[in-house]
């Protein structure tokens, strides 16, 4: 007995599956006020001029939402574009300022041990009265570092001492 109530139980399963596994026609339409008719004639439909005039004024304003919508997506599309584009670009450009403030770091720290022995060596040079040394060793700190006005301040010193002299 037992296996006849698997049976009856397999077959019903069995059966639905074989559904699912059924092509189904997606676009099928099966209403009846379809252009063909279930003969294959083609029936139509008697409207007056107002039912044409109202057919036409409801497309006219579907085709004239629609393209309303459409400019609205493609404005829409176009600034999240703009933002994308203008938040890659000014992140880049904060990139590229963090690393120019990080050569310079790097650029300092490498180079201030030889500023500081041009500018003691200029000053020594200075004090015993070898203007062309201290010259020599304050135009160096210039090109180490050109915007430092102590290097400058020293070297239009000597320059009036070497007038002078």
């Amino acid at each position: 007995m037992r296996r006849r109530k698997e049976i009856y139980i397999t077959q019903p399963v069995l059966r639905n599956n074989r559904n699912l596994f059924r092509k189904k026609h997606l676009f099928e339409r099966k209403r009846e006020d379809t252009l063909k008719s279930s003969d294959g004639k083609l029936v139509f439909k008697k409207a007056s001029e107002e039912k044409l005039r109202t057919i036409r004024e409801k497309m006219s304003k579907e085709r004239f939402f629609y393209r309303v919508l459409e400019c609205v997506l493609v404005l829409m599309a176009t600034l999240v574009f703009a933002i994308a584009v203008y938040s890659v670009v000014s992140n880049e450009k904060e990139r590229q300022k963090i690393l120019k403030e990080k050569e310079k770091k790097a650029y300092v720290k490498l180079n201030m041990p030889k500023y500081n022995f041009y500018i003691n060596d200029g000053n020594k040079w200075l004090r015993k009265g070898h203007y062309r040394n201290a010259q020599y060793q304050f135009k160096k700190a210039l090109e180490l570092f050109p915007e430092d006005q102590l290097a400058k301040e020293k070297l239009r010193i000597v320059n009036l001492k070497r007038k002078i002299k």
